[in-house]
């Protein structure tokens, strides 16, 4: 475009007529752009944003030779204008930054393009109205104070477009320190509009987790970034819960379980037969009492390394037994390239407890898995037995016709009794619950059980029973007088 026709335009600007009007339209078929403005106002001024496109695959221009750019009001009327030299285009766009255009102003621009890959050139005209960029802030967040080492925390962050005029696409960033904890990309807000991110983190120490949410890359760029953040924090407690079930059983009384089985088989065949007779008798008495308890619990927090284990087993509410293993390390490690394993093991022989502690960690998670158990007895037994039997075998000489009978015997017995007393009774009448934890590098695994009654059934029944099948007599007799204590539940620990 000649200076003299760019002065010309800028005359018949001045007389009120528009862009569309100065233009060429002759050809229209001929030329191969179009272009779209817009006009972003910010805080330092307004930055007005052209775009040349093209259709059918045709080349787009890399400069644009002259931009005449004019502002005028509502009623039309002439209020600034300028004219721009080989402005730079990327992708068919260029940018005149920081000009003095208020908002709401109408803004048009004619622009001069080299049709690219040839000599001519087209004159391409738009219009738009200055408005705001948007401006985004965080105006709530949703998160717990507190959560427990390992446990996942929901949190939710509210933002909000407060200018007006403009949607943008952005994302938002969870951070701790200069850490990104977490990221939520390419949301989406309307003009006015609201939306939420919604991110999920899991803390792998105890304390206070400075936190701070940061909106960030938005498109097109924002009014004002000074509110673009919010601090607040999560205190994570250092106790981690575990899933748990227990069992408890005592009983108390005397029984006795005796029986008998009689067999007897034959055997024929030509100028032979075979008879066998077996009697077995097995008798057992017992009084006294006998307890175990179990417990066992479930994390999702890999152990490794020097670890503390203590427990309390609480009875009827009252009365603590307590059990206590500093320094406990590994009796096996083993691992790979994406797995690792530990596997921990104790045992006491006061209390006849086992301890077993195994933690796996793979690709796809990890598991660590608790057992406690224990046992006890005092009683009194006395068991006796035998085994007898009897061959009788009769063979007949196919020549002679004489017969031979030859019988044969045999007996086994055995007798067995004693008192017996091992480990200790933790005697639960009412109710029974246990405390269970592991502490590593200042987290603890686990926690308290919920109380489980105890509940007491008595049985008084004795038994005298005969059956008989082909070549078998079975007798069975005895009697049970005994008191059972029976507990048993699961859940979830608590601190």
């Amino acid at each position: 475009m000649s200076k003299t026709r760019t002065w010309r335009l800028a005359v018949l600007l001045a007389g009120g007529m528009s862009a569309a009007a100065f233009a060429d339209h002759r050809g229209e078929h001929t030329k191969p752009y179009a272009l779209t403005l817009d006009a972003m106002v910010g805080p330092s001024g307004t930055d007005v944003v052209f775009k040349v496109s093209a259709a059918g695959g045709q080349s787009l221009p890399v400069e644009a030779e002259h931009v005449l750019l004019w502002t005028s009001s509502g009623r039309g009327r002439l209020s600034w204008v300028r004219l721009f030299r080989d402005v730079p285009l990327v992708d068919g766009t260029g940018t005149l930054a920081d000009l003095s255009i208020p908002a709401h102003e109408r803004v048009s621009a004619v622009v001069e393009v080299r049709i690219a890959g040839s000599r001519r050139m087209q004159v391409l005209s738009a219009n738009t109205v200055a408005m705001d960029r948007p401006d985004l802030r965080i105006s709530r967040i949703l998160a717990p104070s507190e959560v427990q080492v390992g446990q996942v925390a929901n949190i939710e962050i509210q933002i909000q477009e407060s200018r007006g005029y403009r949607g943008a696409t952005f994302n938002v960033l969870l951070l701790e320190g200069g850490a990104v904890l977490d990221t939520v990309s390419g949301a989406v807000i309307d003009a006015t509009g609201t939306t939420t991110a919604v991110f999920a983190v899991r803390f792998e120490s105890s304390g206070v987790h400075a936190l701070t949410a940061r909106i960030a890359d938005a498109v097109p760029a924002e009014y004002d970034t000074t509110n673009n953040e919010a601090s607040f924090e999560i205190r994570a407690g250092g106790v981690v819960s575990a899933n748990y079930s227990l069992s408890y059983q005592r009983i108390e009384g005397e029984f006795s379980d005796n029986f008998t089985v009689s067999t007897l088989t034959t055997r024929e065949s030509p100028g032979y037969s075979e008879t066998r007779q077996t009697d077995r008798e097995s008798r057992y008495e017992e009084i006294g009492r006998h307890e175990t308890f179990n417990y066992s619990a479930t994390s999702e927090r890999f152990v490794s390394g020097r670890i503390d284990f203590a427990a309390t087993i609480r009875v009827d509410g009252l009365r603590n037994v307590t059990i206590a293993i500093s320094g406990w390390t590994p009796f096996s490690t083993s691992g790979g390239e994406d797995w690792s394993q530990n596997t921990y093991q104790a045992y006491d022989p006061d209390t006849d407890a086992h301890l077993y502690l195994d933690s796996l960690q793979t690709a796809r998670g990890t598991s660590t898995v608790l057992q406690y158990s224990r046992s006890a007895g005092d009683y009194t037994f006395h068991s006796s037995g035998y085994e007898r039997f009897w061959l009788t075998v009769t063979v007949t000489d196919p020549v002679t016709g004489e017969i031979t009978t030859t019988t044969d015997s045999g007996e086994t017995t055995a007798s067995d009794s004693g008192t017996v007393a091992s480990g200790m009774f933790l005697d639960a009448f009412q109710k029974i619950q246990m405390a269970a934890t592991i502490s590593f590098g200042g987290t603890v695994v686990g926690g308290w059980s919920q109380e489980h009654d105890v509940r007491m059934t008595t049985i008084d029944r004795a038994w005298d029973d005969t059956s008989e099948r082909p070549g078998q007599t079975v007798h069975s007799w005895g009697y049970e007088r005994r008191t059972y204590w029976d507990a048993k539940g699961d859940g979830v620990t608590s601190p």
